[in-house]
């Protein structure tokens, strides 16, 4: 039942880099568009978990993506790097597995 989340955050998560390479220095609101980057993902893993009843999963996502608009505003690299994804990733499937 994870597999979504899982796929979601780890197309996010390899291709972040890609963009930093890309988009790197022609951005002109970097926070709004890492802000936006965070989002993206935990907006579509919301909406499947909240439509089928996994609410466990949302919580966990919720405190990742919170953590995830804080690494924006202040650690960008976390960001560009694509680390976060994989942190966020390995965080809703630990604590899913263990609430589930």
């Amino acid at each position: 039942m994870l597999l979504y989340a899982i796929v979601i955050l780890s197309i996010f998560g390899l291709v972040s880099p890609i963009y930093y390479l890309l988009l790197n220095g022609k951005i002109r609101n970097e926070t709004a568009f890492l802000i936006t980057w965070v989002t993206t993902p935990m907006f579509l893993i919301y909406t499947f978990y909240i439509n089928i009843g996994y609410y466990s999963i949302v919580f966990t996502a919720l405190m990742t993506h919170v953590l995830g608009i804080f690494f924006s505003i202040k650690k960008k690299r976390i960001i560009w790097s694509g680390i976060y994804h994989f942190i966020s990733l390995i965080i809703i499937y630990i604590f899913s597995y263990f609430i589930l």
